[in-house]
């Protein structure tokens, strides 16, 4: 005979009924394959419209992976593994892992790891602002920080702490009314890398010069007009090795007092 007993799909012989066996089993071959389909495809109980190409969509290797032209998958984690684009107007939930590439959209909700890139459009404060000191010789009070504005430093020098120490300090006092006056200082050896002129007492014009000895002669390597006791010096470095270099004042008029010319040095 060639009546198999049938639960599933897999159980239905393609060679049955076999031209010998008696009509009367003709039903019951009919009630296996019906049998099959209505165990193996209980669920569906309406029309599948679906072609054979879309349902070879499915046809996915590995539950939890992304393959192309597959339908994605997720495994018993509810994990995907090998997504490289998302297109969606929505996404709700966790994203764990590396994001490479552009995020479009609004994203709520916190960031844990490195963000390499820039980012564009307007934030919320950070989740624990932080407060920014600035101490030392120069101060500026204490600014809070959390990423919504920027922030400005309104900063205070304390001159009180500045070291003079290292300094060529020319002083030139009392001279008398006489344009012919004029006062040398030689500068210490040592690199100097700027230069004030400030009234101590007084209030004497003049001018003041920075020259070097070449050859024998004093060249001079630049002047700065004083007025009333106020000079503005060229910024620079200047070398000396304690005889070529001098600082030099010339009086033209004023009121004589004490004028001092300050360099700082930085090598010595």
């Amino acid at each position: 005979m060639g009546l198999e007993t049938v639960s599933n799909i897999t159980d239905l012989v393609s060679t049955n009924p076999v031209s010998n066996d008696p009509k009367s089993e003709g039903d019951d071959h009919i009630r296996n394959i019906k049998v099959a389909l209505k165990t193996d495809f209980a669920n569906i109980t309406a029309p599948v419209t679906a072609t054979h190409v879309e349902l070879n969509y499915n046809d996915i290797a590995t539950l939890g992976t992304a393959e192309a032209s597959k339908t994605v998958t997720c495994d018993a984690s509810k994990a995907i593994i090998g997504l490289t684009s998302v297109s969606s107007t929505a996404f709700i939930g966790a994203l764990t892992g590396t994001v490479t590439g552009a995020v479009t959209g609004s994203l709520t909700g916190n960031v844990v790891g490195d963000v390499t890139g820039n980012i564009s459009g307007t934030s919320t404060a950070w989740a624990t602002p932080r407060s920014i000191t600035i101490t030392g010789d120069v101060t500026a009070p204490a600014q809070n920080l959390d990423g919504n504005s920027n922030v400005t430093f309104t900063t205070d020098i304390a001159t009180a702490t500045v070291n003079f120490s290292n300094e060529m300090t020319a002083v030139f006092a009392n001279y008398d009314h006489n344009f012919a006056d004029i006062s040398t200082v030689v500068v210490p050896a040592g690199m100097y890398n700027y230069g004030t002129f400030f009234l101590t007492s007084g209030s004497m014009d003049g001018t003041m010069f920075l020259e070097v000895n070449v050859d024998s002669s004093w060249r001079t390597v630049w002047s700065a007009a004083v007025v009333s006791g106020v000079a503005t010096i060229p910024i620079g470095q200047i070398t000396s090795n304690g005889t070529h270099t001098r600082t030099r004042f010339a009086y033209s008029s004023g009121t004589k007092g004490t004028h001092t010319f300050r360099m700082s040095k930085i090598y010595s």
